[in-house]
């Protein structure tokens, strides 16, 4: 696998050589088994912060007690879900009771008789978009996570959310981005205040880093990951 970056890397050199291969083996695993359960997601972060690097403060409570017309957000790991919520008033935005990018989460929310929204991205973007953002540190990350455990686990997410489909209301993540004028202009109608997103590129967060050569392995999973978008994208709104 090629990586050519314009950032340098911020890992350590005192890693011991095995760590990258915990990290993908225990990012896989939260996502593998009882996908939607939380207990293993917890497990990993108890016992992965200090052995694999994991950063503290992310949150395994689940969902609070919904309140009024709540909405649950939902998505695979950088499908605008949180470019989302990030851009709404803050008066819209307490009607968001999450955005996550766990099955359980999905499960929760559905047990609540919540509205849910599915944002569904392109899983190639969504494989390089994380690969780039975990080798420059994205967020304290301090292990790349390998394009094809990414995409290994968006089929795993989608394949368990999917469980709830009836109760999903499935958006494409291109349409977020091309319908957003005119999402701003009817808030505005409504008093609420948007605001215009930047390019897809500045919403990744990759600035000016080169793209992703895949391994042979990643293109293989790329080819089914791809099929089960196309799938995804006949059922969305």
């Amino acid at each position: 696998m090629d990586l050519r970056l314009d950032t340098p890397s911020i890992r350590s050199s005192d890693r011991t050589w095995f760590a990258p291969f915990l990290y993908n083996a225990g990012y896989l695993f939260s996502y593998l088994l009882f996908p939607t359960r939380v207990w293993p997601y917890r497990l990993l972060r108890f016992f992965g912060i200090g052995l694999m690097g994991l950063t503290r403060g992310v949150g395994t409570a689940g969902l609070p007690l919904a309140t009024g017309n709540a909405i649950c957000i939902a998505g695979y790991r950088h499908s605008a879900n949180s470019f989302l919520v990030s851009n709404v008033d803050r008066d819209v935005h307490a009607l968001v009771l999450s955005h996550n990018h766990r099955a359980w989460e999905v499960r929760r929310a559905v047990a609540l008789k919540l509205p849910v929204l599915l944002l569904v991205r392109d899983p190639k973007a969504i494989a390089e978009s994380t690969w780039l953002r975990s080798r420059v540190g994205w967020n304290g990350q301090r292990y790349p996570i390998w394009p094809a455990t990414t995409l290994l686990c968006w089929m795993l997410y989608h394949r368990a959310v999917m469980r709830f489909e009836s109760r999903l209301s499935v958006v494409c993540f291109q349409r977020v981005i091309r319908g957003w004028p005119a999402v701003v202009e009817a808030a505005a109608a409504r008093g609420v205040t948007l605001h215009l997103p930047a390019r897809e590129e500045a919403i990744n967060g990759l600035g000016n880093l080169r793209p992703v050569t895949l391994s042979r392995w990643a293109s293989w999973l790329l080819r089914h990951a791809e099929a089960r978008h196309r799938a995804l994208v006949a059922k969305s709104i």
